[in-house]
């Protein structure tokens, strides 16, 4: 590997801080090697889409930076990373990455604490949820039309 004097921004810090505007759209799906075998794109190596939550999808569900929001269903008792990078300092040879913060908002900060993942299943837009509330005690329970 061979370092680098640049710093380097991810498509996330953009959307977070900038342009406020999240999306769940892959912008280079050509690339997207993370895909089910009937998908058009990618390796098509996985049965089930399954995925950490992203720094969009923190957003979407009311996480923003300089806001707390400990009614958002992204919100957590928890401390947890998403899979969105925010930017790589060359100068600390350093990674930061985006998380949500028990307090009830999202930011980001250097990748060095040990803290939990939170996992992601998007669902076909013919799903339903046919039973229960979404706690551990009380699960969705979806069905397909």
């Amino acid at each position: 590997m061979q370092a680098t004097d640049k710093n380097t921004f991810y498509a996330g810090f953009s959307r977070y801080y900038e342009t406020h505007n999240p999306t769940l759209t892959c912008p280079n799906e050509e690339n997207d090697l993370f895909t089910t075998s009937t998908s058009n794109v990618g390796n098509k190596s996985l049965t089930y889409s399954i995925g950490l939550i992203t720094v969009d999808e923190l957003m979407l569900g009311g996480l923003v930076d300089g806001y707390l929001n400990r009614l958002s269903y992204t919100y957590s008792s928890h401390n947890y990373w998403t899979m969105s990078p925010r930017e790589f300092q060359s100068e600390n040879t350093a990674a930061i990455g985006f998380r949500s913060y028990t307090s009830g908002m999202a930011n980001s900060s250097w990748i060095t604490d040990s803290i939990g993942v939170r996992g992601v299943i998007n669902l076909k837009l013919d799903v339903e949820i046919s039973n229960g509330i979404g706690t551990s005690n009380d699960p969705f329970v979806v069905q397909t039309t």
